[in-house]
C-alpha cells in the first residue's frame, strides 16, 4: 500500500497537477493492539484509545462514529492514522497529507484550484484524480 501511494503523488495525472518525489515507506514492526477489541470503534472513549497506541498508523475493521470513513486522523499535523479496511492507497496518501498539516482542499483559499478541488488528493472525498497542486506539494515535501 505505501508503495502504491507512492507512486499515487510521484505521477503527472492532468493539466496543471505536480508531481511530487516523496517515498513512503514502512519503518519499524508491525504490531496488533487491543485497544479496539473487535476491530470496530463504537465509542469516542475507542476511538481515543485507539489513537494512543504507539503505532502511527493503526487498521481497523470499520467504526460506527462516522460511518463509511475511511480513515482519519487525531488532529491535523500530529502523526496518528486510523484506517479502515476498506481504505486504499489513495485514503493512505491522503491521511498521511492531513499528518503533514495539509487540510482539505475546498478549506483551502487557494486560487490555483480553479474550481477543482474534487480532482486533488487532498479533497474530503476520494475522486478519479490524485492530483496536487502548489499548496499540497509543498506540505508533502
Amino acid at each position: 500500500m505505501f508503495s502504491s501511494a507512492t507512486e499515487l503523488l510521484q505521477k503527472r495525472d492532468i493539466g496543471d497537477d505536480i508531481r511530487c518525489a516523496v517515498k513512503f515507506v514502512r519503518s519499524g514492526s508491525l504490531n496488533t493492539f487491543t485497544a479496539s477489541g473487535d476491530g470496530i470503534i463504537d465509542s469516542t472513549q475507542e476511538e481515543d484509545d485507539v489513537f494512543n497506541e504507539s503505532e502511527h498508523i493503526k487498521w481497523v475493521d470499520s467504526t460506527s462514529l462516522t460511518p463509511g470513513y475511511l480513515g482519519r486522523v487525531s488532529a491535523i499535523g500530529t502523526k496518528n492514522i486510523i484506517m479502515t479496511i476498506n481504505g486504499n492507497s489513495k485514503t493512505l496518501a491522503h491521511e498521511i497529507g492531513h499528518t503533514r498539516g495539509l487540510m482539505h482542499d475546498e478549506n483551502n483559499q487557494d486560487p490555483s484550484l480553479n474550481n477543482r478541488a474534487s480532482h486533488r488528493i487532498m479533497y474530503h472525498y476520494l475522486s478519479t484524480n490524485n492530483t496536487l497542486n502548489q499548496s499540497d506539494y509543498i506540505g508533502y515535501k
